[in-house]
């Protein structure tokens, strides 16, 4: 009886002991996870400086009336094409036309009085018939005197006559006088009759309203039958076929950029383009507020595309290389305002949180975390973790 308890009770052991050594299914490992991978490599990179900017056009002018009057015709209206010279609007030339005809009447009869016939001509005073004939009545006094007192002196004519004749001779030379200074006072007033004309003239083609430039109607400030006064806006025009592109850089940049440089940009209303410009200008000083430097590209915009006042993305490219430490952008693991990279050892990953710098489409710039030649998981970043076991296909 003792024995048979003994072996059941050595056969129940074995049992559980059996029992025991089996893995259970739930403490099983999880597969490998298949990944493509990717080395740290050694690359020397263009340095870039990254900023915002604002486009704007070359050049924006308000056009404005320079006499006043009423719009009679607008030629032109919002997003119109306009060259240099052409007319964009007309004032009423009625009162203008009236005043032109006025000051040349005026100055018509000024010159007649003179004999001219042409208002550019020079005048000899000596050839105006008020002086010619005070000359010869101050000639033929004079000879009347020499005779007087002549034949006073002989004691043929008493001196009262010659005291007469005196008198006349000084009315002639004072007559003399008096004819060579109106002449002159005439030629002054000839000179303002063509300032004069010149005036209304100019006034009466100030009516007809052109453009200063080549561009397009951003905005038409006036409208047909209005009054204008003078200096009001009529249109405003910009040119946009060559584009400003305005940014603002740290002053750690200053020494970075400089004109002539390329830069690149992008805007929300064309993502996928990237668009190209070359710094043409370059502030003298820093803005002591920002602590930034302002420049100025110039970005060719033949077709339009472009409109002045879009936000822009900027890169600017400078002439600084450098040899660093790049991964592929798609090994960038981020979670938490951290980055991550998953460097694959011996068949298990180990986690390193990095530190990036410079991004591209191809490669990001790694300052800190990895060394190079280290391998670091591509596909697949959600699935991993510490010590998680992967395939490299």
């Amino acid at each position: 009886m003792i024995r048979l308890v003994l072996l059941f009770l050595v056969a129940a052991v074995s049992a559980c002991s059996s029992a025991g050594s089996e893995p259970a299914p739930d403490s099983a490992a999880p597969p490998a996870v298949t990944v493509a991978a990717s080395k740290i490599e050694m690359r020397e990179i263009q340095r870039t400086v990254e900023a915002v900017g604002t486009l704007d056009p070359n050049e924006e002018v308000t056009v404005s009336n320079q006499v006043e009057g009423l719009v009679s015709k607008i030629f032109v209206d919002l997003g119109d094409s306009v060259k240099s010279g052409q007319v964009i609007a007309q004032l009423d030339t009625s009162e203008l036309e009236l005043t032109v005809h006025q000051q040349a009447a005026a100055l018509q009869q000024e010159m007649a009085r003179l004999g001219m016939s042409d208002p550019n001509a020079d005048v000899d005073e000596a050839a105006t018939s008020q002086v010619r004939q005070a000359e010869a009545a101050f000639a033929e006094a004079r000879i009347r005197l020499d005779r007087v007192r002549r034949l006073t002196e002989e004691g043929v004519l008493p001196k009262q006559q010659l005291d007469e004749q005196q008198a006349r001779y000084d009315i002639a030379e004072a007559s003399l006088r008096s004819a060579r200074e109106s002449v002159r006072n005439i030629r002054a007033t000839i000179a303002a009759r063509k300032a004069a004309l010149g005036l209304a003239q100019k006034k009466l083609a100030d009516a007809r309203i052109v453009a200063p430039l080549d561009g397009f109607v951003k905005e038409r400030q006036a409208s047909e039958g209005v009054y204008l006064r003078a200096n009001s806006p009529v249109v405003t025009l910009v040119q946009n076929r060559v584009l400003k592109l305005r940014v603002e850089v740290p002053e750690t940049a200053i020494g970075s950029v400089r004109v002539g440089r390329p830069v690149e940009f992008q805007v929300d209303s064309f993502p996928d383009r990237t668009f190209e410009g070359r710094i043409s200008r370059i502030s003298p000083a820093v803005n002591q507020q920002s602590r930034t430097l302002k420049l100025e590209a110039l970005v060719a915009n033949d077709d339009s595309l472009l409109k002045p006042g879009l936000f822009a993305r900027v890169t600017i490219l400078t002439d600084r290389r450098d040899k660093v430490l790049v991964a592929p952008p798609e090994a960038i693991f981020s979670f938490a305002g951290l980055e991550k990279l998953f460097v694959i050892r011996d068949g298990r990953v180990s986690e390193r949180i990095i530190r990036s710098g410079t991004r591209s489409e191809d490669y990001v710039e790694i300052i800190d975390g990895v060394k190079e030649g280290e391998q670091v998981a591509t596909s697949n970043l959600g699935a991993l973790q510490q010590g998680r076991e992967v395939a490299v296909r």
